[in-house]
């Protein structure tokens, strides 16, 4: 089993590839999508709370 820490379930075998096919690119926009949904942003949710500290 992989070390979560090594691996990102956003990424796709052929992100560092320059020319992708359609297909590849289809897949990889329907699961940033989906990701995006079920991941959003601390920023534009409530959890967010925004703190700045000066030292």
């Amino acid at each position: 089993m992989k070390n979560r820490v090594d691996t990102s379930r956003n990424k796709t075998p052929w992100d560092n590839i320059e020319d992708v096919t359609t297909l590849q690119s289809f897949i990889k926009n329907k699961y940033n999508e989906n990701y995006k949904f079920k991941h959003p942003k601390l920023t534009s949710s409530k959890e967010y709370i925004g703190v700045s500290i000066d030292i």
